[in-house]
C-alpha cells in the first residue's frame, strides 16, 4: 500500500522541531539539527513506514564544516572516505524511482554508512561494507 505522509517542520531557535501524520498512525513530532536528522528519528519512531525521501538514502546527510549546506538540505556521498556530490539535495525531495536501490533500511543502517564513510568504527563494532555487503551502491 502506498500513501502520502504530512510532514511539516520549522526551524525553532535553532532546533529543527518536525511533525509527521501518515494514515492510521498517531502523528509523531521530534526534534533535531536539521530536517534529514529529524527525517532519522521520525523513522525510528515509525519503523514499518518507508519514507521516499533524498533524506532516507543511506549515502545522504547533512554538510559537514568542510561541506556545509542547508538545514533542509542533504549532500549524497557515494564513496567512503570522499568528497560528497556537489549538487545539495532536498532532505525532503522526492527519491526517483532509479535511485530506490539507495533507499536505507532504517536510520541505523544510515548511520553505520556513515560511520563508515567518516572511518570511526572501532574494530568490535560491523562495518556497512560487511554488514550489508549484498547492498553495494547500484551501478
Amino acid at each position: 500500500m502506498t500513501a502520502s505522509a504530512e510532514v511539516q517542520w520549522q526551524l525553532v531557535n535553532g532546533m529543527v522541531h518536525m511533525r509527521v501524520a501518515v494514515p492510521e498512525k498517531e502523528p509523531v513530532t521530534v526534534q533535531g539539527p536539521t530536517v534529514c536528522g529529524c527525517l532519522m528519528g521520525v523513522r525510528d519512531k515509525l519503523p514499518r513506514v518507508v519514507f521516499m525521501a533524498q533524506g532516507a538514502r543511506r549515502d545522504a546527510w547533512w554538510g559537514t564544516p568542510e561541506h556545509p549546506c542547508a538545514v533542509d538540505e542533504v549532500l549524497i556521498y557515494p564513496a567512503f572516505g570522499q568528497p560528497p556530490l556537489p549538487t545539495r539535495q532536498p532532505a525532503l525531495g522526492f527519491l526517483p524511482e532509479k535511485d530506490l536501490g539507495f533507499l536505507a533500511t532504517s536510520s541505523a543502517e544510515q548511520m553505520m554508512y556513515r560511520a563508515e564513510w567518516e572511518d570511526d568504527i572501532p574494530p568490535s563494532v560491523p562495518r556497512w561494507s560487511v554488514r550489508y555487503a549484498h547492498r553495494r551502491n547500484p551501478v
